[in-house]
């Protein structure tokens, strides 16, 4: 049994650090989609980010916006693994603390979109009870009630 932390820290050099880290397992690569610089300060000042540390080194990080309070919907922009470490539940554990927190924060709906070949990804949804709602370009859109 593994002995994971998660907590939550909206640092910008620990986000920014563990973007680049994990840029190409992303699929596609997260560089290829964004500035990384300019999404993990985006991702300190608005999301809230949330770390899996395994023997004190950062292996997963989810992040979400939680602030819309009139539909009371929040969107996970961000929920990634490292490779090493995939296949041993911290994915669906991490996953887990993003829909508890999202609850937490008043909200009833949580949409997320994933790259249409990330099958891995979709699986995971499926599992945690994401639906599918609609495909465009090469990404599906999810969503959880």
């Amino acid at each position: 049994m593994i002995n994971l932390v998660i907590n939550e820290d909206e640092s910008l050099d620990r986000i920014y650090r563990y973007l680049v880290d994990v840029n190409k397992d992303f699929t596609p690569p997260l560089s290829k989609r964004v500035d990384v610089k300019r999404y993990a300060q985006k991702l300190s000042l608005s999301a809230i980010n949330l770390f899996v540390s395994l023997d004190g080194n950062d292996v997963a990080h989810a992040a979400f916006y939680a602030n819309d309070r009139v539909k009371s919907q929040s969107f996970l922009t961000s929920i990634s693994v490292k490779r090493e470490v995939r296949g041993q539940g911290i994915g669906n554990a991490l996953m887990k603390e993003v829909i508890l927190r999202v609850k937490l924060a008043g909200m009833k709906k949580i949409f997320l979109e994933v790259d249409s070949s990330n099958m891995n990804a979709v699986q995971l949804y499926m599992k945690m009870g994401f639906r599918f709602l609609d495909d465009s370009d090469s990404f599906m859109v999810f969503l959880l009630e």
